[in-house]
């Protein structure tokens, strides 16, 4: 009876959880699963050119993204009696990442003819880029923040299919890594397509162009939410870019393969992490405090769950390092490196259900961006003094290092806003 009731209070963000699970999962189970035929088929060599490649053009995602996915999802959940105020939103938000877009092309044209090194695997970068630009205009955050994401999961899921099915037809040697962008890029473009169709022809959204001083405030209005996401990113692609620049491709492999095993594994909280999201964010708007106790008991089950999945990881590597076949063998590489980061896995729990929510909720986007400005500037410390003299290991202290220290902030800054505000009310 209990169970029923709990069912029926929270069916829309059960449901809106279970899509973004089955999204998120085959964003990360098919890849992991042309990860595994990747290395069998261009080796680790090759697939650190790929991991080098998606390196930089991740900076690009983090710029054209914004921080959107947040700031526009909570937008829309305000909105979401109002079709009008929603296309208002989302038009202002497209015409921004619009901007976004012809600076970051043309930041991409400098690179490309000031640095040998990235002009050397053009053909990599260019189609991850335009893949990129595909991904980041895909509107996920409308769906998420009206809290319908039944369709563009099904689409997405769609897409991961076609693209591992291409993958497994057109590459079947070393030289054909070249393919996997284009093959990448034309995965991205269904759901593109998809959502925009949907949007304007099923919603019935209209499109408004919005006045130059609307958009200026959309990119105020997130910019917060901006350097959040883009220094929680990049604190990902620094240790990557920055092994690419001071050891082999195969050693961006290696660290590669931990850190994709690391980051699928990880996936797992993101769907309940989005999908609570717009709910605690309606919540709030009545109380804040109970919106907070929501997140910290959500906090408290996905942690506990996240231990026992990295328990279960460190097992399952040491039975794999016992077996012998191609796959293992390179896998034995990253292994080590793996099993180190798996403490990463409760550490990124609490950052993105209860610290990144809790900061929002409570208003201290400026806190927000600043913990992930100064924790950036750390990482980039740590790994400039660590990954010269120890390569792979050296990305991985400073990545478990930067983690941390994140972690540390957002709780201290939380509970004693928090404290603040209970005491206020028993005053």
């Amino acid at each position: 009876m209990i169970i029923k009731k709990i069912l029926h209070k929270y069916k829309i963000l059960l449901f809106n959880a279970l899509y973004m699970f089955f999204n998120k999962g085959f964003n990360y189970v098919l890849p992991l699963i042309n990860l595994v035929y990747l290395i069998n088929v261009i080796d680790l060599d090759y697939y650190g050119i790929i991991i080098f490649g998606q390196a930089i053009v991740n900076y690009f995602q983090y710029f054209c993204e914004y921080g959107f996915y947040f700031s526009g999802s909570k937008e829309i959940a305000e909105a979401s009696n109002s079709k009008r105020k929603q296309s208002v939103v989302f038009s202002e938000i497209l015409v921004s990442k619009l901007v976004l877009l012809v600076i970051s092309v043309a930041i991409l044209c400098v690179l490309l003819l000031v640095y040998k090194q990235i002009q050397e695997i053009s053909n990599i970068i260019i189609p991850l880029f335009i893949g990129m630009l595909f991904f980041s205009f895909t509107p996920t955050w409308y769906f998420l923040g009206i809290q319908r994401m039944r369709n563009i999961t099904a689409i997405n899921i769609l897409s991961k299919v076609v693209l591992t099915l291409l993958i497994f037809t057109v590459i079947d040697d070393k030289e054909d890594y070249v393919y996997f962008p284009i093959l990448l890029l034309a995965s991205h473009f269904i759901p593109l397509v998809y959502s925009y169709y949907s949007i304007y022809y099923v919603i019935n959204l209209k499109f408004f162009w919005p006045k130059w001083h609307k958009v200026r405030h959309q990119l105020q209005y997130s910019f917060n939410f901006f350097i959040g996401a883009v220094s929680g990113g990049a604190i990902y692609s620094n240790i990557a870019f920055m092994i690419g620049l001071f050891y082999s491709n195969v050693e961006v492999g290696i660290y590669g393969l931990a850190e994709k095993l690391i980051r699928a594994i990880s996936s797992l909280i993101q769907p309940i992490s989005h999908a609570i999201f717009p709910f605690i964010t309606e919540r709030a708007q009545n109380d804040t405090h109970s919106a907070l106790q929501f997140a910290k008991k959500a906090t408290s089950i996905i942690v506990t769950m996240m231990l026992l999945v990295a328990i279960i990881s460190y097992v399952a590597a040491n039975i794999l390092g016992g077996l012998t076949f191609d796959f293992v063998d390179k896998f034995n590489e990253s292994a080590t490196y793996f099993k180190f980061l798996l403490v990463l896995l409760p550490i990124d729990s609490i950052i993105h259900v209860y610290g990144s929510q809790g900061l929002i909720l409570l208003k201290k986007e400026k806190v927000y961006r600043s913990i992930y400005f100064v924790s950036l500037c750390l990482n980039l410390t740590i790994s400039l003094l660590l990954i010269p003299s120890y390569g792979v290991l050296g990305g991985c202290i400073s990545l478990i290092c930067t983690q941390s220290f994140i972690l540390a902030l957002m709780i201290y800054f939380i509970e004693k806003k928090r404290k603040r505000e209970s005491a206020l009310h028993r005053g």
